[in-house]
């Protein structure tokens, strides 16, 4: 499909896939909700509607030319198709208007906008070629054996001398910006300026700001925790988003401490659940959901488009 064309699709129900007028902005954003969280909008957007009805759209995508570092550098793109119009070609054809997008900026990777768990959108992304770039493990916590357990395991870390001293726990929000947005940058491949409005927007939700901690010395930050709320079939429930530690220290006790005053607090809130997920590779997270004795739930995982060359 060229990327300044557009395409009516094999019967049945013509379908045609073409870049966006700008009067379809409002319509792309009701199909697309989640590009208002984005640190801004891409400078275009793909379309499918029924063909010679360009007010009738049926599916929309768009990549953020913001390159996502890592293993697999590249655009995210996100994709969504109506649920009538799936298993037709749509949302494939939608995928190849992304993919000369990114070609064009010469981007060797597409994607998803987020991991997903298996289902109906990695087997979508398995029948375009995808691989599976990372796993991401999601933990719940019960606070009526994450508290006991977390405070033992910080204990310990103390009588033991691994805690570094001279580093102060400390709500998020009072500890300076830059030390944290560098170490998120670094931890979750993220731009730095997209890192700063995200951290700005999360903390300035009370629920959020009440559950976010960070170590800090005056001079260092050992680490981070950025709470969030997830809502799904357990319920509206606090979790951990990001929990990173400065990857010099060695033990996982900020790890350690961030998450005991994660879940302290949310207890003392009358939170009776959490809920908060890692990396495979998270070692010190991974460690300390184990010895918390968390409950994991269905993993998910970050899947991946290889685009190669630029086409001629």
């Amino acid at each position: 499909m060229r990327a300044e064309g557009e395409r009516r699709m094999a019967e049945p129900g013509a379908i045609t896939v073409a870049w966006a007028a700008a009067d379809q902005t409002a319509a792309v954003l009701a199909l697309l909700p989640e590009l208002l969280d984005a640190e801004f909008l891409p400078p275009r957007f793909a379309v499918a509607h029924r063909a010679g009805a360009a007010s009738e759209l049926v599916g929309a995508a768009a990549c953020l030319p913001v390159m996502r570092h890592g293993p697999s550098p590249g655009f995210r793109g996100l994709v969504r198709v109506l649920p009538g119009w799936q298993r037709r070609g749509v949302g494939r054809a939608l995928v190849a208007c992304l993919a000369d997008e990114a070609r064009a900026w010469e981007v060797p990777h597409l994607l998803p906008w987020q991991a997903v768990a298996d289902g109906a959108a990695s087997r979508f992304m398995q029948a375009l070629g995808g691989r599976v770039d990372y796993t991401l493990h999601h933990f719940l916590i019960d606070k009526t054996v994450a508290v006991p357990m977390c405070a033992r395991l910080v204990r310990r870390l103390r009588e033991r001398g691994h805690v570094q001293p001279g580093c102060a726990l400390l709500p998020l929000h009072q500890v300076p910006r830059a030390p944290v947005v560098a170490l998120h940058a670094q931890a979750f491949n993220a731009g730095v300026q997209a890192t700063a409005s995200m951290l700005a927007r999360e903390l300035a939700d009370p629920r959020v700001s009440a559950l976010s901690f960070a170590l800090w010395d005056n001079q260092t930050l050992a680490g981070y925790l950025l709470a969030g709320h997830a809502v799904d079939e357990h319920g509206d429930l606090p979790e951990v988003r990001f929990w990173a530690s400065d990857p010099r220290l060695r033990g996982g006790w900020p790890a350690a401490l961030l998450l005991e005053a994660f879940v302290r607090c949310a207890s003392d809130l009358g939170g009776h659940t959490a809920r908060y997920h890692c990396n495979t590779h998270a070692r010190a997270p991974m460690n300390v959901a184990r010895k918390c004795g968390a409950r994991e739930l269905e993993p998910t995982q970050g899947w991946v488009l290889d685009l190669g060359g630029p086409r001629s």
